[in-house]
């Protein structure tokens, strides 16, 4: 008898994960070269203008500028970020807990699928039940024109 290790298939999304993946990357990648430039040009700022003041030949006012303007860069794009990084906390908070309340759906049989990927899209969730369609949303009519379109009177 062949025996599979459960570890071989793709584990199946959490809620929010797509939005877990957009935090990290803007938390790391939207910055890093942002902070690398303004690093570099702060280090080079700071030899010359350690060399100005040792009487070396040295030009630190235009490398003041260029490290001046690299940090404001920086400054800029760190205020970006958090803004969008928050954003997508909200978001992913959200789908956690839309997550949460579908997985009692889980008890009556159904099952639910998160943050399922596509191309260019992502459907959050998936609910499928056995044997009856669950609606939810801001209209409270919406199972009644369910049933009459189904046949059904509630």
């Amino acid at each position: 008898m062949p025996s599979h290790s459960p570890l071989t298939a793709e584990p199946l999304r959490l809620p929010g994960q797509t939005l877990d993946e957009n935090i990290e990357w803007w938390t790391n990648d939207g910055i890093m070269g942002y902070f690398l430039a303004a690093a570099m040009f702060f280090m080079v700022a700071t030899m010359e203008w350690f060399g100005y003041l040792f009487h070396a030949p040295r030009y630190p006012i235009a490398f003041s500028i260029c490290a001046a303007a690299a940090i404001s860069a920086l400054v800029a794009r760190i205020m970006y970020v958090r803004k969008r990084v928050r954003a997508l906390k909200l978001g992913r908070n959200g789908e956690r807990i839309v997550g949460q309340h579908l997985e009692a759906f889980c008890a009556r049989g159904g099952r639910v699928f998160h943050d399922i990927s596509g191309g260019n899209f992502n459907v959050d969730h998936v609910l499928i039940c056995p044997r009856s369609r669950h609606l939810r949303g801001r209209d409270q009519d919406l199972e009644q024109t369910l049933a009459r379109s189904e046949g059904r009177h509630s």
